[in-house]
């Protein structure tokens, strides 16, 4: 892969290979790829023509929506360093994120753009799909779809990525155009993109997640089928209508796609690829979705920051728990507090290094220096190798539990009690106590319906889990708190009430 590729110039080169190929389906909108890369060409030139410079930041917050895949090609094609943004954010946080970065445009939705403080509306540039207060398509309208005549420099930032924040602030994560192209051909390589595949995305589109499949998808000259929102119905219907080949699903999504009585059916032939990505995968959901769905499963751990691993159909039943083996062009090691690297089957850290890796944080050196050591990227991230190279994650280092010295790894935990019949989903989270300094607390979604108790869960526990990995304290909600991507945050977990404490 040549180290001069750039992001921008990827959809160019489908455009000519693929000029009447399907690249978008939305509802009943259709868009080839020769039409895709013309309007992505006049986003671009229509922003510079507007003012907008090469190395200027631009944030885009809308829907899924064929408007925000044109918004990330057209931002790369222009030379712009494109912030996508999570709709659900509070006013305060979207305009800390507009003065740290310095953003002059916004391309955003009414709801968004209604909810900005005066500090944010005072952009250079205001673009809204619906016309208000300039109009999307009427940019479009006045500007050429010829290429932009720029040279990009590929290690010039192409995307910054806000973590999900799910133990800390959000930090910005930057990807370069290198990086950018890099993701492309790495996961179209792993999940076997084509361009006869059609992809499915229900997933927020400012996340890394949806990219994983639809940009790399976009690339190789395929078609993405855009789902609004994702409802478990709808996704089945779209799936079978437009014969999907791959899709991504996050564990939340799957257990919805499960528990769906409309759903009767498997997924159609035609499944080639379905990953998962975002938490561990419950031993459970994953035996249901091999049985009842498809047989062509995919278990990834990925992070934005650049790391990526992924455990293939074949190795699905051999090696349950495991996350797989790294992507192409990506090390994984396992290592001590000191760095060193440990034996097979020891628990550190995980580090790797990528072709995709992130060039740093946004405005901030120091949690760039301590993430990135010589090139190895220090993820936070508990797990062990096997002898075979595949990875099993046990948790985050933050969220590890000592309790009387011993450590404790909460997704152990929970995989265990995911396997009891009347527990939906699981939470294992470490709380203060006096005398052991921490010890285990267990938050549970009971099964619709269920008469499960507290103390019933408890009895369980003693059968199936060690005592030191024994919860002492339960509690049942209704859900779990999750942010946009799916994932459970669980510093909002920790509270004490109103968890029952159980004898020791």
């Amino acid at each position: 892969m040549p180290s001069s590729l750039s992001f921008s110039a990827i959809l160019a080169h489908a455009a000519r290979a693929h000029p009447e190929r399907p690249a978008l389906i939305h509802g009943d909108r259709r868009i080839t790829h020769a039409v895709f890369n013309k309007r992505v060409n006049r986003l671009a030139n229509g922003l510079l023509g507007a003012g907008l410079a090469p190395g200027d930041t631009v944030a885009a917050s809308m829907p899924a929506c064929v408007e925000m895949l044109e918004i990330y090609w057209g931002a790369a094609k222009a030379g712009l360093t494109l912030i996508p943004m999570n709709a659900m954010l509070q006013a305060p946080e979207i305009a800390g994120i507009f003065q740290l970065a310095g953003v002059r445009c916004a391309l955003a939705s009414r709801e968004l753009l209604e909810r900005l403080p005066p500090s944010c509306t005072r952009l250079d540039l205001v673009i809204d799909p619906g016309g208000y207060p300039d109009s999307y398509e009427a940019l479009l309208s006045d500007a050429s779809e010829a290429e932009p005549d720029l040279q990009i420099d590929p290690e010039s930032a192409c995307t910054i990525m806000f973590s999900s924040g799910t133990t800390s602030r959000p930090k910005g994560i930057v990807n370069s155009h290198r990086a950018r192209a890099a993701a492309c051909h790495i996961y179209a390589v792993e999940f076997g993109l084509t361009f006869e595949s059609r992809t499915l995305l229900a997933t927020p589109l400012y996340h890394n997640s949806a990219l994983i499949m639809a940009l790399p998808t976009l690339a190789v000259g395929g078609c993405v089928v855009l789902e609004d929102k994702f409802d478990p119905a709808s996704a089945a219907r779209a799936w079978h209508a437009h014969a999907v080949t791959h899709a991504l699903l996050v564990p939340t999504q799957l257990r919805r796609m499960l528990s769906d009585s409309r759903i009767q059916t498997p997924l159609p032939d035609s499944t080639q690829c379905l990953v998962t990505v975002g938490e561990p995968l419950p031993e459970t959901v994953r035996t249901e979705t091999l049985r009842r769905l498809t047989p062509n499963l995919y278990t990834m751990y990925g992070i934005s920051e650049g790391l990526a691993t992924v455990l293939r159909p074949e190795r699905q039943v051999c090696h349950p728990g495991s996350v797989g083996t790294p992507v192409l062009y990506t090390d994984i090691r396992i290592v001590d507090e000191t760095g060193a690297a440990l034996p097979t089957g020891a628990i550190g850290e995980i580090i790797g290094r990528s072709a995709r890796m992130m060039s740093g944080y946004f405005c901030d050196q120091p949690a760039t220096d301590a993430a990135l050591v010589d090139e190895w990227l220090h993820t936070g991230d508990l797990g062990r190798l096997d002898a075979d190279g595949l990875l099993y994650v046990v948790g985050r280092k933050k969220e590890m539990i000592i309790s009387g010295g011993v450590n404790i790894y909460p997704v152990d935990i929970e995989m265990t009690i995911a396997g009891h019949p009347d527990v939906q989903e699981a939470a294992v989270v470490g709380v203060p106590d006096e005398r052991w300094g921490e010890i285990v607390k267990l938050v549970a979604v009971p099964r619709p319906g269920s008469d499960l108790t507290p103390q019933a869960l408890d009895e369980w526990c003693r059968s199936n889990l060690p005592g030191y990995q024994r919860p002492k304290a339960i509690e049942f909600r209704t859900q779990l708190p999750r942010n946009a991507t799916g994932k459970v945050i669980k510093p909002l977990l920790t509270g004490a009430d109103p968890a029952l404490p159980l004898s020791r």
